[in-house]
């Protein structure tokens, strides 16, 4: 499991989506973007979000569900790491030192 830690300034997914609508030309069970605006100490965090339309609104104390994570257990409302960056993460933690 890759665990990267919440800072401000971090991207990441927030699930589900804000419009929650099938059709909206949004790529199904894809999540809309956010940026960490603050990090709680139990790993929840604040989140300021922009939609595929341009919508800007946010959020706060969203669980961050880690690599590994069991989503179903924070419910349906959360938010994750980009597979991207979970990658890269996996990648340096391979590295040798």
């Amino acid at each position: 499991m890759t665990h990267i830690p919440p800072t401000i300034g971090r991207v990441c997914l927030v699930h589900p989506r804000r419009s929650g609508q099938v059709d909206d030309g949004a790529e199904p069970g894809a999540g809309d973007e956010a940026d960490v605006v603050y990090v709680w100490p139990d790993s929840t965090v604040n989140l300021h979000i922009v939609d595929h339309g341009g919508q800007i609104w946010t959020r706060f104390a969203r669980q961050l569900v880690q690599d590994g994570g069991d989503a179903a257990k924070v419910g349906e409302r959360y938010c994750s790491w980009m597979p991207y960056q979970i990658g890269q993460a996996k990648k340096h933690e391979q590295r040798p030192m």
